[in-house]
């Protein structure tokens, strides 16, 4: 903004301090209307005034309570030396907060606001400040329990899982399942023979039933023309209570002379403490 050419409002020029004359040519700020003399506003690059935006350098000093408490900030109020300034309200000049009169227009500036003010306005924003920081502290704390909870929430949890996973809900029915593919593997006919119960028998893919005496005629001749056995068990499915359980898997079987793959069940049935497959499915994938 440019500066307008007028008579002056104000008695004296800001920057040198005398009187400007009624009806002399002056230079009046767009921004505060104070009035310079041309030669003062040439000088100085611009208005004099402090802390007006059309000041060449703007310098402001404000007063950094930061922690201080109420009783040390009153006392660095009381010392009258904090360099806290204040604008003018007649010329909009910054002085200093506990001036009695403008040093650039004169006029008498109130200030008599007095400690006990100071100390009641200061001690509201200290204890306001004070509430805040418990505040955060509190929430702090709430947080870090909430978190240690969940945490522990979570180890439990993961421990649980892994334990279901290292200790089988059904240890008989798996430590049985694993005894039965290892004697097919070993080819142990007599073992395989203990396995069933008397009643047993087995259901193949055609639904043909047979005993457990064909069926061991069977594996005699399989255990003694197969050079090696195979059988991967996947996918394992338990139903069991005290007295019978039910095995369903998905079987690979393979050997030097004959592969395939299905789903298998075993009926097993508890006889004198000792589990016996009564029943044996095959279906074909």
């Amino acid at each position: 903004m440019n500066p307008l050419v007028t008579e002056s409002r104000n008695k004296n020029c800001p920057y040198c301090q005398s009187p400007v004359k009624r009806n002399e040519a002056t230079v009046v700020c767009p921004e505060c209307g104070i009035s310079h003399h041309p030669e003062c506003w040439e000088e100085n690059e611009g208005c004099t005034t402090f802390g007006c935006r059309n000041q060449k350098i703007l310098r402001q000093q404000v007063l950094n309570i930061g922690n201080l408490t109420p009783d040390e900030a009153v006392r660095l109020e009381v010392q009258g030396d904090s360099g806290l300034l204040i604008n003018c309200p007649e010329c909009n000049g910054l002085i200093e907060e506990n001036s009695v009169y403008c040093k650039f227009c004169g006029k008498r500036i109130n200030t008599d606001r007095g400690t006990d003010t100071f100390y009641s306005e200061f001690r509201e924003r200290y204890e306001q400040k004070a509430s805040l920081h418990k505040k955060q502290k509190i929430l702090t704390l709430i947080s870090s329990v909430i978190l240690s909870i969940v945490i522990i929430v979570s180890v439990t949890i993961s421990v649980s899982e892994l334990s279901e996973i290292l200790t089988p809900r059904y240890p008989e029915q798996i430590d049985f399942l694993n005894k039965w593919s290892h004697i097919w593997e070993s080819k142990d006919l007599n073992a395989m023979a203990d396995l069933m119960a008397e009643d047993y028998r087995y259901i193949g893919p055609d639904k043909k039933e047979t005993s457990k005496h064909e069926k061991l005629l069977r594996l005699k001749w399989t255990f003694e023309n197969y050079k090696y056995i195979d059988l991967k068990i996947k996918n394992v499915l338990v139903n069991a209570d005290s007295v019978s359980s039910m095995l369903e898997f998905n079987q690979e079987y393979e050997s030097d002379k004959f592969s395939e793959t299905g789903i298998k069940r075993l009926y097993l049935k508890n006889t004198d403490g000792s589990w016996k497959i009564y029943q044996e499915e095959f279906m074909e994938q």
